[in-house]
């Protein structure tokens, strides 16, 4: 009787040809895989860097309270010299287009338009408490975009890529130190600390 198909097929994938086709592939797909990783983390580590570099202290993922039953978020809390950043990183590419005062904001890349809310709102909230429950003034908000993007109409005064944030941090880390810094670093850390641990309590079930 002549082998079947099924027979057939399995005696070619067991052929020496067959088993290198089959790991080369399979080696070709890791290293995409590996590659396309590195590609979206490469941003995340220059970033690290810039912030390790320049920051007196950091708190990452930062959780306050908005007084009002909600939460604010920020990827990073830096403490400078002088002043506190708040920085949210906003992992849109393409060509971006808008301004501070649009709600919405547009994202061209590859022919395909998307639409997102402005970064900056939720960040000068932030900003806003940060001043009023720390009664420290210097603080100052920033959405930073990858560097796989482009504002071909301007890019927003809050706005910062990895090249501005690089530049911006090393200004301002050589203001004069203030004392007051810290002391509203301290209360403002606190608050994280108590905000991420209500905001973990509400959501176990």
């Amino acid at each position: 009787m002549p082998p079947s198909y099924y027979d057939s097929l399995i005696a070619y994938l067991h052929t020496p040809w067959a088993i290198a086709l089959t790991a080369g592939t399979a080696s070709m797909l890791i290293a995409l895989a590996f590659a396309m990783h590195m590609r979206k983390t490469s941003d995340m580590r220059k970033i690290n860097k810039i912030i390790s570099k320049y920051g007196l202290a950091c708190e990452k993922n930062a959780v306050l309270s908005d007084d009002m039953d909600g939460f604010l978020f920020a990827d990073y809390l830096l403490l400078l010299p002088s002043k506190i950043i708040i920085i949210k990183y906003v992992d849109n590419t393409g060509y971006i287009f808008g301004t501070e005062k649009i709600d919405i904001w547009t994202c061209v890349e590859n022919n395909k338009t998307g639409k997102f809310k402005n970064p900056l709102d939720k960040i000068n909230l932030l900003a806003q408490q940060i001043k009023r429950t720390t009664q420290f003034d210097a603080v100052e908000a920033y959405a930073l975009f990858g560097s796989n993007c482009n504002f071909p109409k301007g890019m927003p005064e809050a706005v910062l890529q990895i090249a501005s944030l690089d530049e911006r941090l090393q200004k301002d880390s050589q203001d004069k130190h203030q004392e007051n810094t810290l002391k509203a670093w301290d209360i403002l850390i606190s608050m994280v600390s108590n905000d991420r641990a209500t905001l973990s309590s509400d959501l176990q079930p």
